[in-house]
């Protein structure tokens, strides 16, 4: 299983695992421009608490939130955190509405939703441990329609997508990821979940 990491608090080096290495390929282009921006000063990375919902404390003028979630449960990004790092089992993620988020999430089951901006999720699929049930969503076959994921600028971060590759159904997981794009969103999202069973609803009128 591919893995990639991201330095968090204190330089602590996360790493997040993969089921598929097109995605830890992305992955790991956007967790390199953040690590550089730890390294720099400019990117102020904040570890989640516990509690109901986990809500970071405001970033710094002229900084760039890095929020890394290692709890299950919900978290809700102020402005300014374009930058969510998940390695929690089963999270629930409230995106900061910024432009060019990047959402990162390891094995497990991860719940995005938009709350506006652009950006990208890279998810590393279902952990086969986890279950939420068989469902009428298929079996790698996850609706995502033509929705045509563009190119991401995070900031001056040039991640080089290139062909996107979006299914690793039929792995065995049947957790999932949801990843929801309200109708009131007109921002470009890249959005690659991994293997198990994949909710993507892409409602807006970007790309």
């Amino acid at each position: 299983m591919p893995s990639v990491t991201v330095l968090g608090v204190g330089h602590e080096i996360v790493t997040l695992n993969y089921d598929s290495a097109a995605n830890a390929n992305i992955a790991a282009m956007i967790a390199a421009a953040i690590s550089h921006g730890v390294e720099t000063g400019s990117v102020v990375p904040v570890n989640g608490s516990g509690g109901a919902v986990q809500v970071p404390p405001p970033v710094p003028p002229g900084k760039t939130g890095e929020f890394v979630q290692k709890q299950d449960g919900l978290s809700s990004m102020l402005p300014g955190y374009k930058d969510v790092v998940v390695t929690a089992g089963a999270a629930t993620v409230l995106g900061s509405g910024d432009a060019n988020e990047a959402i990162l999430s390891s094995e497990g089951d991860l719940t995005f939703i938009a709350t506006g901006g652009s950006g990208t999720v890279v998810a590393g699929g279902a952990a086969p441990s986890q279950s939420r049930g068989n469902d009428d969503r298929g079996d790698g076959d996850r609706g995502h329609g033509d929705k045509d994921h563009g190119d991401k600028d995070h900031g001056d971060r040039d991640h080089g997508h290139g062909d996107k590759d979006h299914g690793n159904g039929g792995q065995g997981s049947v957790g999932g990821d949801l990843v929801i794009i309200p109708g009131s969103d007109n921002g470009n999202w890249g959005i690659y979940t991994g293997g198990g069973n994949d909710t993507v609803l892409a409602l807006g009128g970007g790309n």
